[in-house]
């Protein structure tokens, strides 16, 4: 009895030492890749400490007014590539990722939109992009430069909205979509 538990005592030590040795491969692995990817694929723009992380910023063209353009929730603002190569032939226009996207650095944790707006704000001080601004807000991103319109109002002079999202929007849903919902928000 005693030998059989001497037994399995061994085998689970050495089951949790592998264990270890895979997760420590795994993080040399990670930033091994992850290293190799930046060389890779540099960033087309900047990135600018905002306080506890850097975001990247992607200004183009030329203008007395610059074009700020927010991506929808879960994408970079490498998504506006096409949409920013033709706005910078009248005027200067600017894609960022937001804190955890594309190439800027992660958040300690998740953003509100007022966060978000924030971040934003101090980007654009940062890396000296002059105002006025107009916003251009896609779905999630559409809540982003609301909430940056309220918070520097006297700083932005429009705004577009491209199929924006709604801050309250989940409230007019059933109990069952807006618990899907949270789900969802809790997995990005």
């Amino acid at each position: 009895r005693r030998s059989c538990l001497g037994c399995l005592g061994r085998g689970l030590i050495g089951l949790l030492l592998i264990l270890v040795a895979l997760i420590v491969v795994g993080v040399i692995y990670q930033s091994v890749a992850s290293a190799r990817d930046m060389k890779k694929y540099p960033p087309p723009g900047e990135l600018y400490d905002v306080g506890e992380y850097r975001l990247h910023l992607y200004c183009t063209g030329k203008g007395d007014l610059t074009v700020i353009l927010e991506a929808g929730a879960g994408s970079p603002g490498l998504i506006w590539t096409f949409v920013q190569k033709e706005i910078e032939k009248s005027t200067r226009v600017c894609s960022y990722d937001r804190a955890g996207f594309g190439w800027s650095d992660p958040a300690p944790g998740p953003l509100s939109p007022q966060q978000v707006a924030s971040d934003l704000h101090a980007l654009l001080g940062t890396a000296n992009v002059p105002g006025p601004y107009v916003l251009v807000g896609h779905s999630a991103g559409g809540v982003y430069v609301r909430a940056f319109a309220s918070q520097y109002s006297t700083e932005v002079v429009g705004m577009v909205l491209v199929d924006s999202s709604h801050e309250d929007q989940n409230v007019r849903f059933p109990p069952e979509y807006q618990e899907l919902n949270k789900t969802q928000s809790s997995m990005l």
